[in-house]
C-alpha cells in the first residue's frame, strides 16, 4: 500500500525502490510466492522511470516464476505487465499478443478483466482497429462504473476519448479527456493526471486552441519532471514547442538528456512534433523509422490499417512521402 501511494503521487523513484526492498527481502527470505508478485511490480516501478532492459528481465523472470509455481494470480499480473514493456519498446506483435493472454487469463480465473480490457482496448486504437478498441473499452467502462474505487475508468474513458480523437470527433474526445481527468485528480493519480493532459494539449493544439493547449501541457511537464517520468516530460515539452522558442530549445535538451528512457511511441509522437516546429528533416527522418519500425513489430493483419486509421502515425508517412517527392 505504501508503494502504490507513492506511485499515485508521482514519487515513482521512491515506489520503485520500496518494490526494490520487498524484492530482496523476499528473495533472500526464500519466500518465492511473494517474490515473483514483487518482481513483476519491480518491472513496472521500473517502466514509469523508463529503464526498459531492466523491466523486461524482471518481468520474464516474473512471468517464469509464476508458471513453475502454478500461481495464476502472478502470471496473469506478470503477462499482463510484459505486455506493457513489450509496447513501450515497440514490439507491438508480442505485446498485443501478451495483452490478449493477460485478458484470457483473467477470464479463465475469474478475475476482474477491467485492467485488462482497458490496456488491450489502447493497443486496438493504436493498431487502427478503431472498432475493437471501442468494444473493448467500453465493456471496461461498463464493469467499472458504480465499483466503489473505480481504479480503472479513468483509464477506459482516456481510451475512448483516444478513439473519438483517431475519428475525427475532436468535441467528443475533448468532452472525454475532460471527463478522465476529472476522475484521475478525484483519485490522486498524478502520472495518470499528466498524460491525460498531454492528450488534451494535443488535442486543442489541433484545434487551434492555443491557451488552453499550453496551460495543459505546462502543467503535464511540471508533472512529468516532478514525477521523474522522461516520456511524458519529453512529449509535453515537444507540444508545447509547437507556439514557443523557448520550449523549442528545452524540447530539443531533453530529447539530449532523456531520449533513451523515452517509450518507442512517444519518441516517435514528440520526434514528428518538432519537425513541424523547426523543419529540421533529421526529426522527421528519425520519426519516420521509428514508424517503420513500429508497423515491421506490429501484427501482420494491422499494418495497414495502423497507418490508414491513425492520424498520427498517417500524418508522418505523409510527410515523408511529400518530402520523396520535393527531392525526386
Amino acid at each position: 500500500q505504501i508503494a502504490i501511494s507513492l506511485r499515485l503521487t508521482g514519487r515513482l523513484r521512491e515506489a520503485r525502490d520500496y518494490y526494490y526492498q520487498a524484492y530482496t527481502m523476499n528473495r533472500e527470505s526464500g519466500n518465492r510466492v511473494e517474490e515473483a508478485g514483487d518482481t513483476a511490480r519491480l518491472a513496472i516501478g521500473n517502466l514509469f522511470l523508463g529503464h526498459f532492459d531492466e523491466a523486461y528481465q524482471l518481468c520474464t523472470t516474473a512471468l517464469s516464476l509464476a508458471r513453475e509455481l502454478g500461481i495464476r494470480y502472478d502470471e496473469w499480473f506478470a503477462t499482463e505487465d510484459l505486455g506493457l514493456v513489450l509496447r513501450a519498446v515497440g514490439r507491438w506483435r508480442e505485446a498485443t499478443e501478451h495483452l490478449e493472454r493477460a485478458l484470457s487469463l483473467a477470464e479463465e480465473v475469474g478475475y476482474p478483466t477491467r485492467s485488462s480490457n482497458s490496456l488491450l482496448g489502447f493497443a486496438c486504437a493504436m493498431l487502427g482497429d478503431l472498432e475493437r478498441a471501442k468494444e473493448l473499452l467500453e465493456t471496461a467502462r461498463s464493469a467499472q462504473s458504480g465499483s466503489p474505487t473505480e481504479e480503472y475508468l479513468a483509464d477506459a474513458i482516456r481510451g475512448l476519448g483516444l478513439v473519438a480523437e483517431y475519428e475525427g470527433e475532436a468535441e467528443e474526445a475533448e468532452r472525454l479527456y475532460g471527463e478522465a481527468l476529472a476522475l484521475v485528480v478525484k483519485r490522486g493519480d498524478r502520472c495518470q493526471e499528466g498524460w491525460t493532459l498531454v492528450d488534451l494539449g494535443r488535442l486543442r493544439v489541433r484545434m487551434g486552441r492555443e491557451a488552453e493547449a499550453t496551460r495543459d501541457l505546462e502543467q503535464a511537464l511540471a508533472i512529468g519532471r516532478e514525477a521523474e517520468q522522461p516520456s511524458l516530460t519529453v512529449l509535453a515539452v515537444s507540444y508545447l514547442a509547437s507556439h514557443s522558442v523557448d520550449a523549442t530549445q528545452t524540447a530539443l535538451d531533453a530529447f539530449a538528456e532523456y531520449e533513451t528512457r523515452v517509450e518507442h511511441a512517444s519518441r516517435m509522437e514528440a520526434r514528428f512534433a518538432l519537425w513541424k516546429v523547426t523543419s529540421d528533416l533529421v526529426h522527421l527522418e528519425e520519426a519516420h523509422r521509428l514508424l517503420r519500425y513500429l508497423q515491421e513489430h506490429a501484427p501482420p493483419d494491422y499494418r495497414d490499417t495502423m497507418i490508414a486509421n491513425v492520424p498520427l502515425h498517417r500524418d508522418i508517412a505523409a510527410a515523408w512521402a511529400a518530402q520523396g517527392t520535393l527531392n525526386s
